[in-house]
């Protein structure tokens, strides 16, 4: 078995493989945090943002499949320091997550009832599902441009600037929940 015993190697890995993994976690914990405060409103509420977070999770897919051919073309010029190359990479990947961005929401704008019957026929789930999808899906193109460029932040080795979105993020998710689904500081509930 081959073991590194260099201390450097470990060190740097650790560096890079540490804030990746905090992302992943904290990025887990918005969702969650999301479903035990909806929740806190009744099953039928839960039911239609897991019907609209479907939409999301097929984005979601979309963009972790095109990130992760970010990382994998980008960090391989970016070790034999063709910086040029990883600049039209990030290029390409940015326009195609703008590109998935804006589709996904033209179609949640134009056809809304349509894609949320894909995923459901109940028609209390799709009234709530609906409601929600009028604000989630603003979120869908800010969320692949974000993706996108963290992305391209991990393959320069920049990989703690996602860790302080994620926790940035989480804070701002559970602040305006809080306001939004309780009608906290004089919002509507």
């Amino acid at each position: 078995m081959l073991m590194v015993r260099e201390r450097q190697f470990y060190i740097r890995l650790v560096t890079l493989a540490a804030p990746l993994a905090l992302q992943s976690v904290i990025t887990f914990s918005v969702a969650l945090a999301d479903n035990i405060m909806v929740g806190q409103l009744g099953a039928l509420a839960l039911s239609g943002v897991f019907v609209a977070n479907q939409i999301q999770t097929l984005l979601h897919m979309l963009v972790i499949g095109l990130v992760s051919a970010l990382l994998i073309l980008g960090s391989q010029f970016w070790g034999k320091r063709e910086a040029d190359k990883v600049t039209t990479i990030i290029g390409i990947a940015f326009k195609l997550g703008v590109g998935s961005g804006l589709v996904i929401t033209m179609v949640t704008l134009l056809w809304p009832g349509g894609v949320l019957r894909v995923f459901t026929d109940e028609v209390d789930a799709l009234e709530q599902a609906r409601s929600y999808l009028v604000i989630i899906r603003w979120s869908y193109l800010c969320f692949c441009v974000t993706q996108v460029l963290v992305g391209a932040m991990r393959c320069v080795e920049r990989v703690r600037i996602g860790m302080y979105l994620s926790i940035m993020t989480f804070v701002v998710n559970v602040s305006l929940n809080w306001v939004l689904i309780f009608g906290n500081l004089g919002a509507p509930a």
